[in-house]
């Protein structure tokens, strides 16, 4: 179950001394700093500098009130002290550390500098290791890093220490928290139930209506219905994709053989 208090989504924008933001990996998502394009950027505030302003976007630091953290800006902070700037923009939002590490590992899904995949990757391992974050269900993880929930999910099973067990993790459906049993090697759920209701709580379908007796564990394999989706569209992304490329008309034929054949 992700955190009921999230930090707020715009903070207060200040001229932050460089000095006080640190630029260590406490709160970096990405796996290395890319030399290349902080020296881009330097060029481009010195630049714009020489032309009557900085133009760059802010950073976005969380506080205590008295540390701060980035969670967005690793690069233009490092870029600035190359420039020679004393002071950056940044959007000052109330949080810790863990904010800050949170917000870093979806900050750049959608804008900025693009994530490679092993970008991808470190932000879900930081959620899978973390002892809270750990316990959120494979969709929830999927929203927050901007990957698939199937990309999740084989990172998960290969961070156990087998390689095929998984630890429960809670999901919340509606008022309700179910803790997900882990799949076992041969697929079969750790547990007679895929998802146990919290004792606490009453079980409800997603807007919150109490299930009739009988129909909650239907509405608990939500999740597994909806990778089964995800799956069924990826299948068929690929299917058509082999179809219109080299040797499509060929395989067109062998699927429709198939498909006549009824296997």
């Amino acid at each position: 179950m992700e955190p009921t208090a999230l930090p707020p989504t715009t903070g207060v924008y200040q001229q932050i001394p460089l000095a006080s933001i640190p630029s260590d990996e406490a709160s970096q998502a990405r796996v290395k700093i890319r030399p290349g394009v902080v020296r881009a950027y330097a060029q481009a505030m010195t630049q714009q500098r020489s032309e009557g302003g900085l133009r760059f976007p802010a950073v976005v630091l969380f506080t205590d009130g008295q540390h701060y953290w980035l969670g967005d800006g690793f690069h233009r902070i490092l870029a600035a002290r190359a420039a020679g700037l004393t002071d950056f923009p940044a959007d000052v939002r109330p949080g810790t550390q863990r904010d800050a590490l949170l917000y870093s590992i979806s900050s750049n899904a959608e804008h900025g500098l693009p994530r490679t995949n092993a970008d991808k990757r470190k932000a879900v391992l930081l959620l899978l290791a973390d002892a809270e974050w750990g316990q959120w269900s494979d969709g929830q993880i999927a929203r927050r890093c901007q990957v698939s929930q199937v990309f999740v999910s084989k990172l998960r099973k290969g961070a156990s220490h087998n390689g095929y067990e998984m630890k429960p993790r809670k999901v919340k459906r509606g008022n309700t928290v179910y803790e997900m049993q882990a799949r076992t090697k041969n697929g079969q759920k750790s547990d007679d139930a895929a998802q146990t209701p919290d004792a606490a709580a009453p079980a409800c379908d997603r807007v919150g209506l109490p299930l009739p007796a009988g129909t909650a564990a239907a509405f608990a394999s939500a999740g597994d219905f909806e990778a089964a989706d995800q799956l069924h569209v990826q299948l068929a992304a690929l299917v058509d994709r082999l179809a219109q490329g080299a040797g499509g008309a060929a395989y067109r034929q062998h699927v429709v053989r198939k498909v006549r054949d009824a296997r």
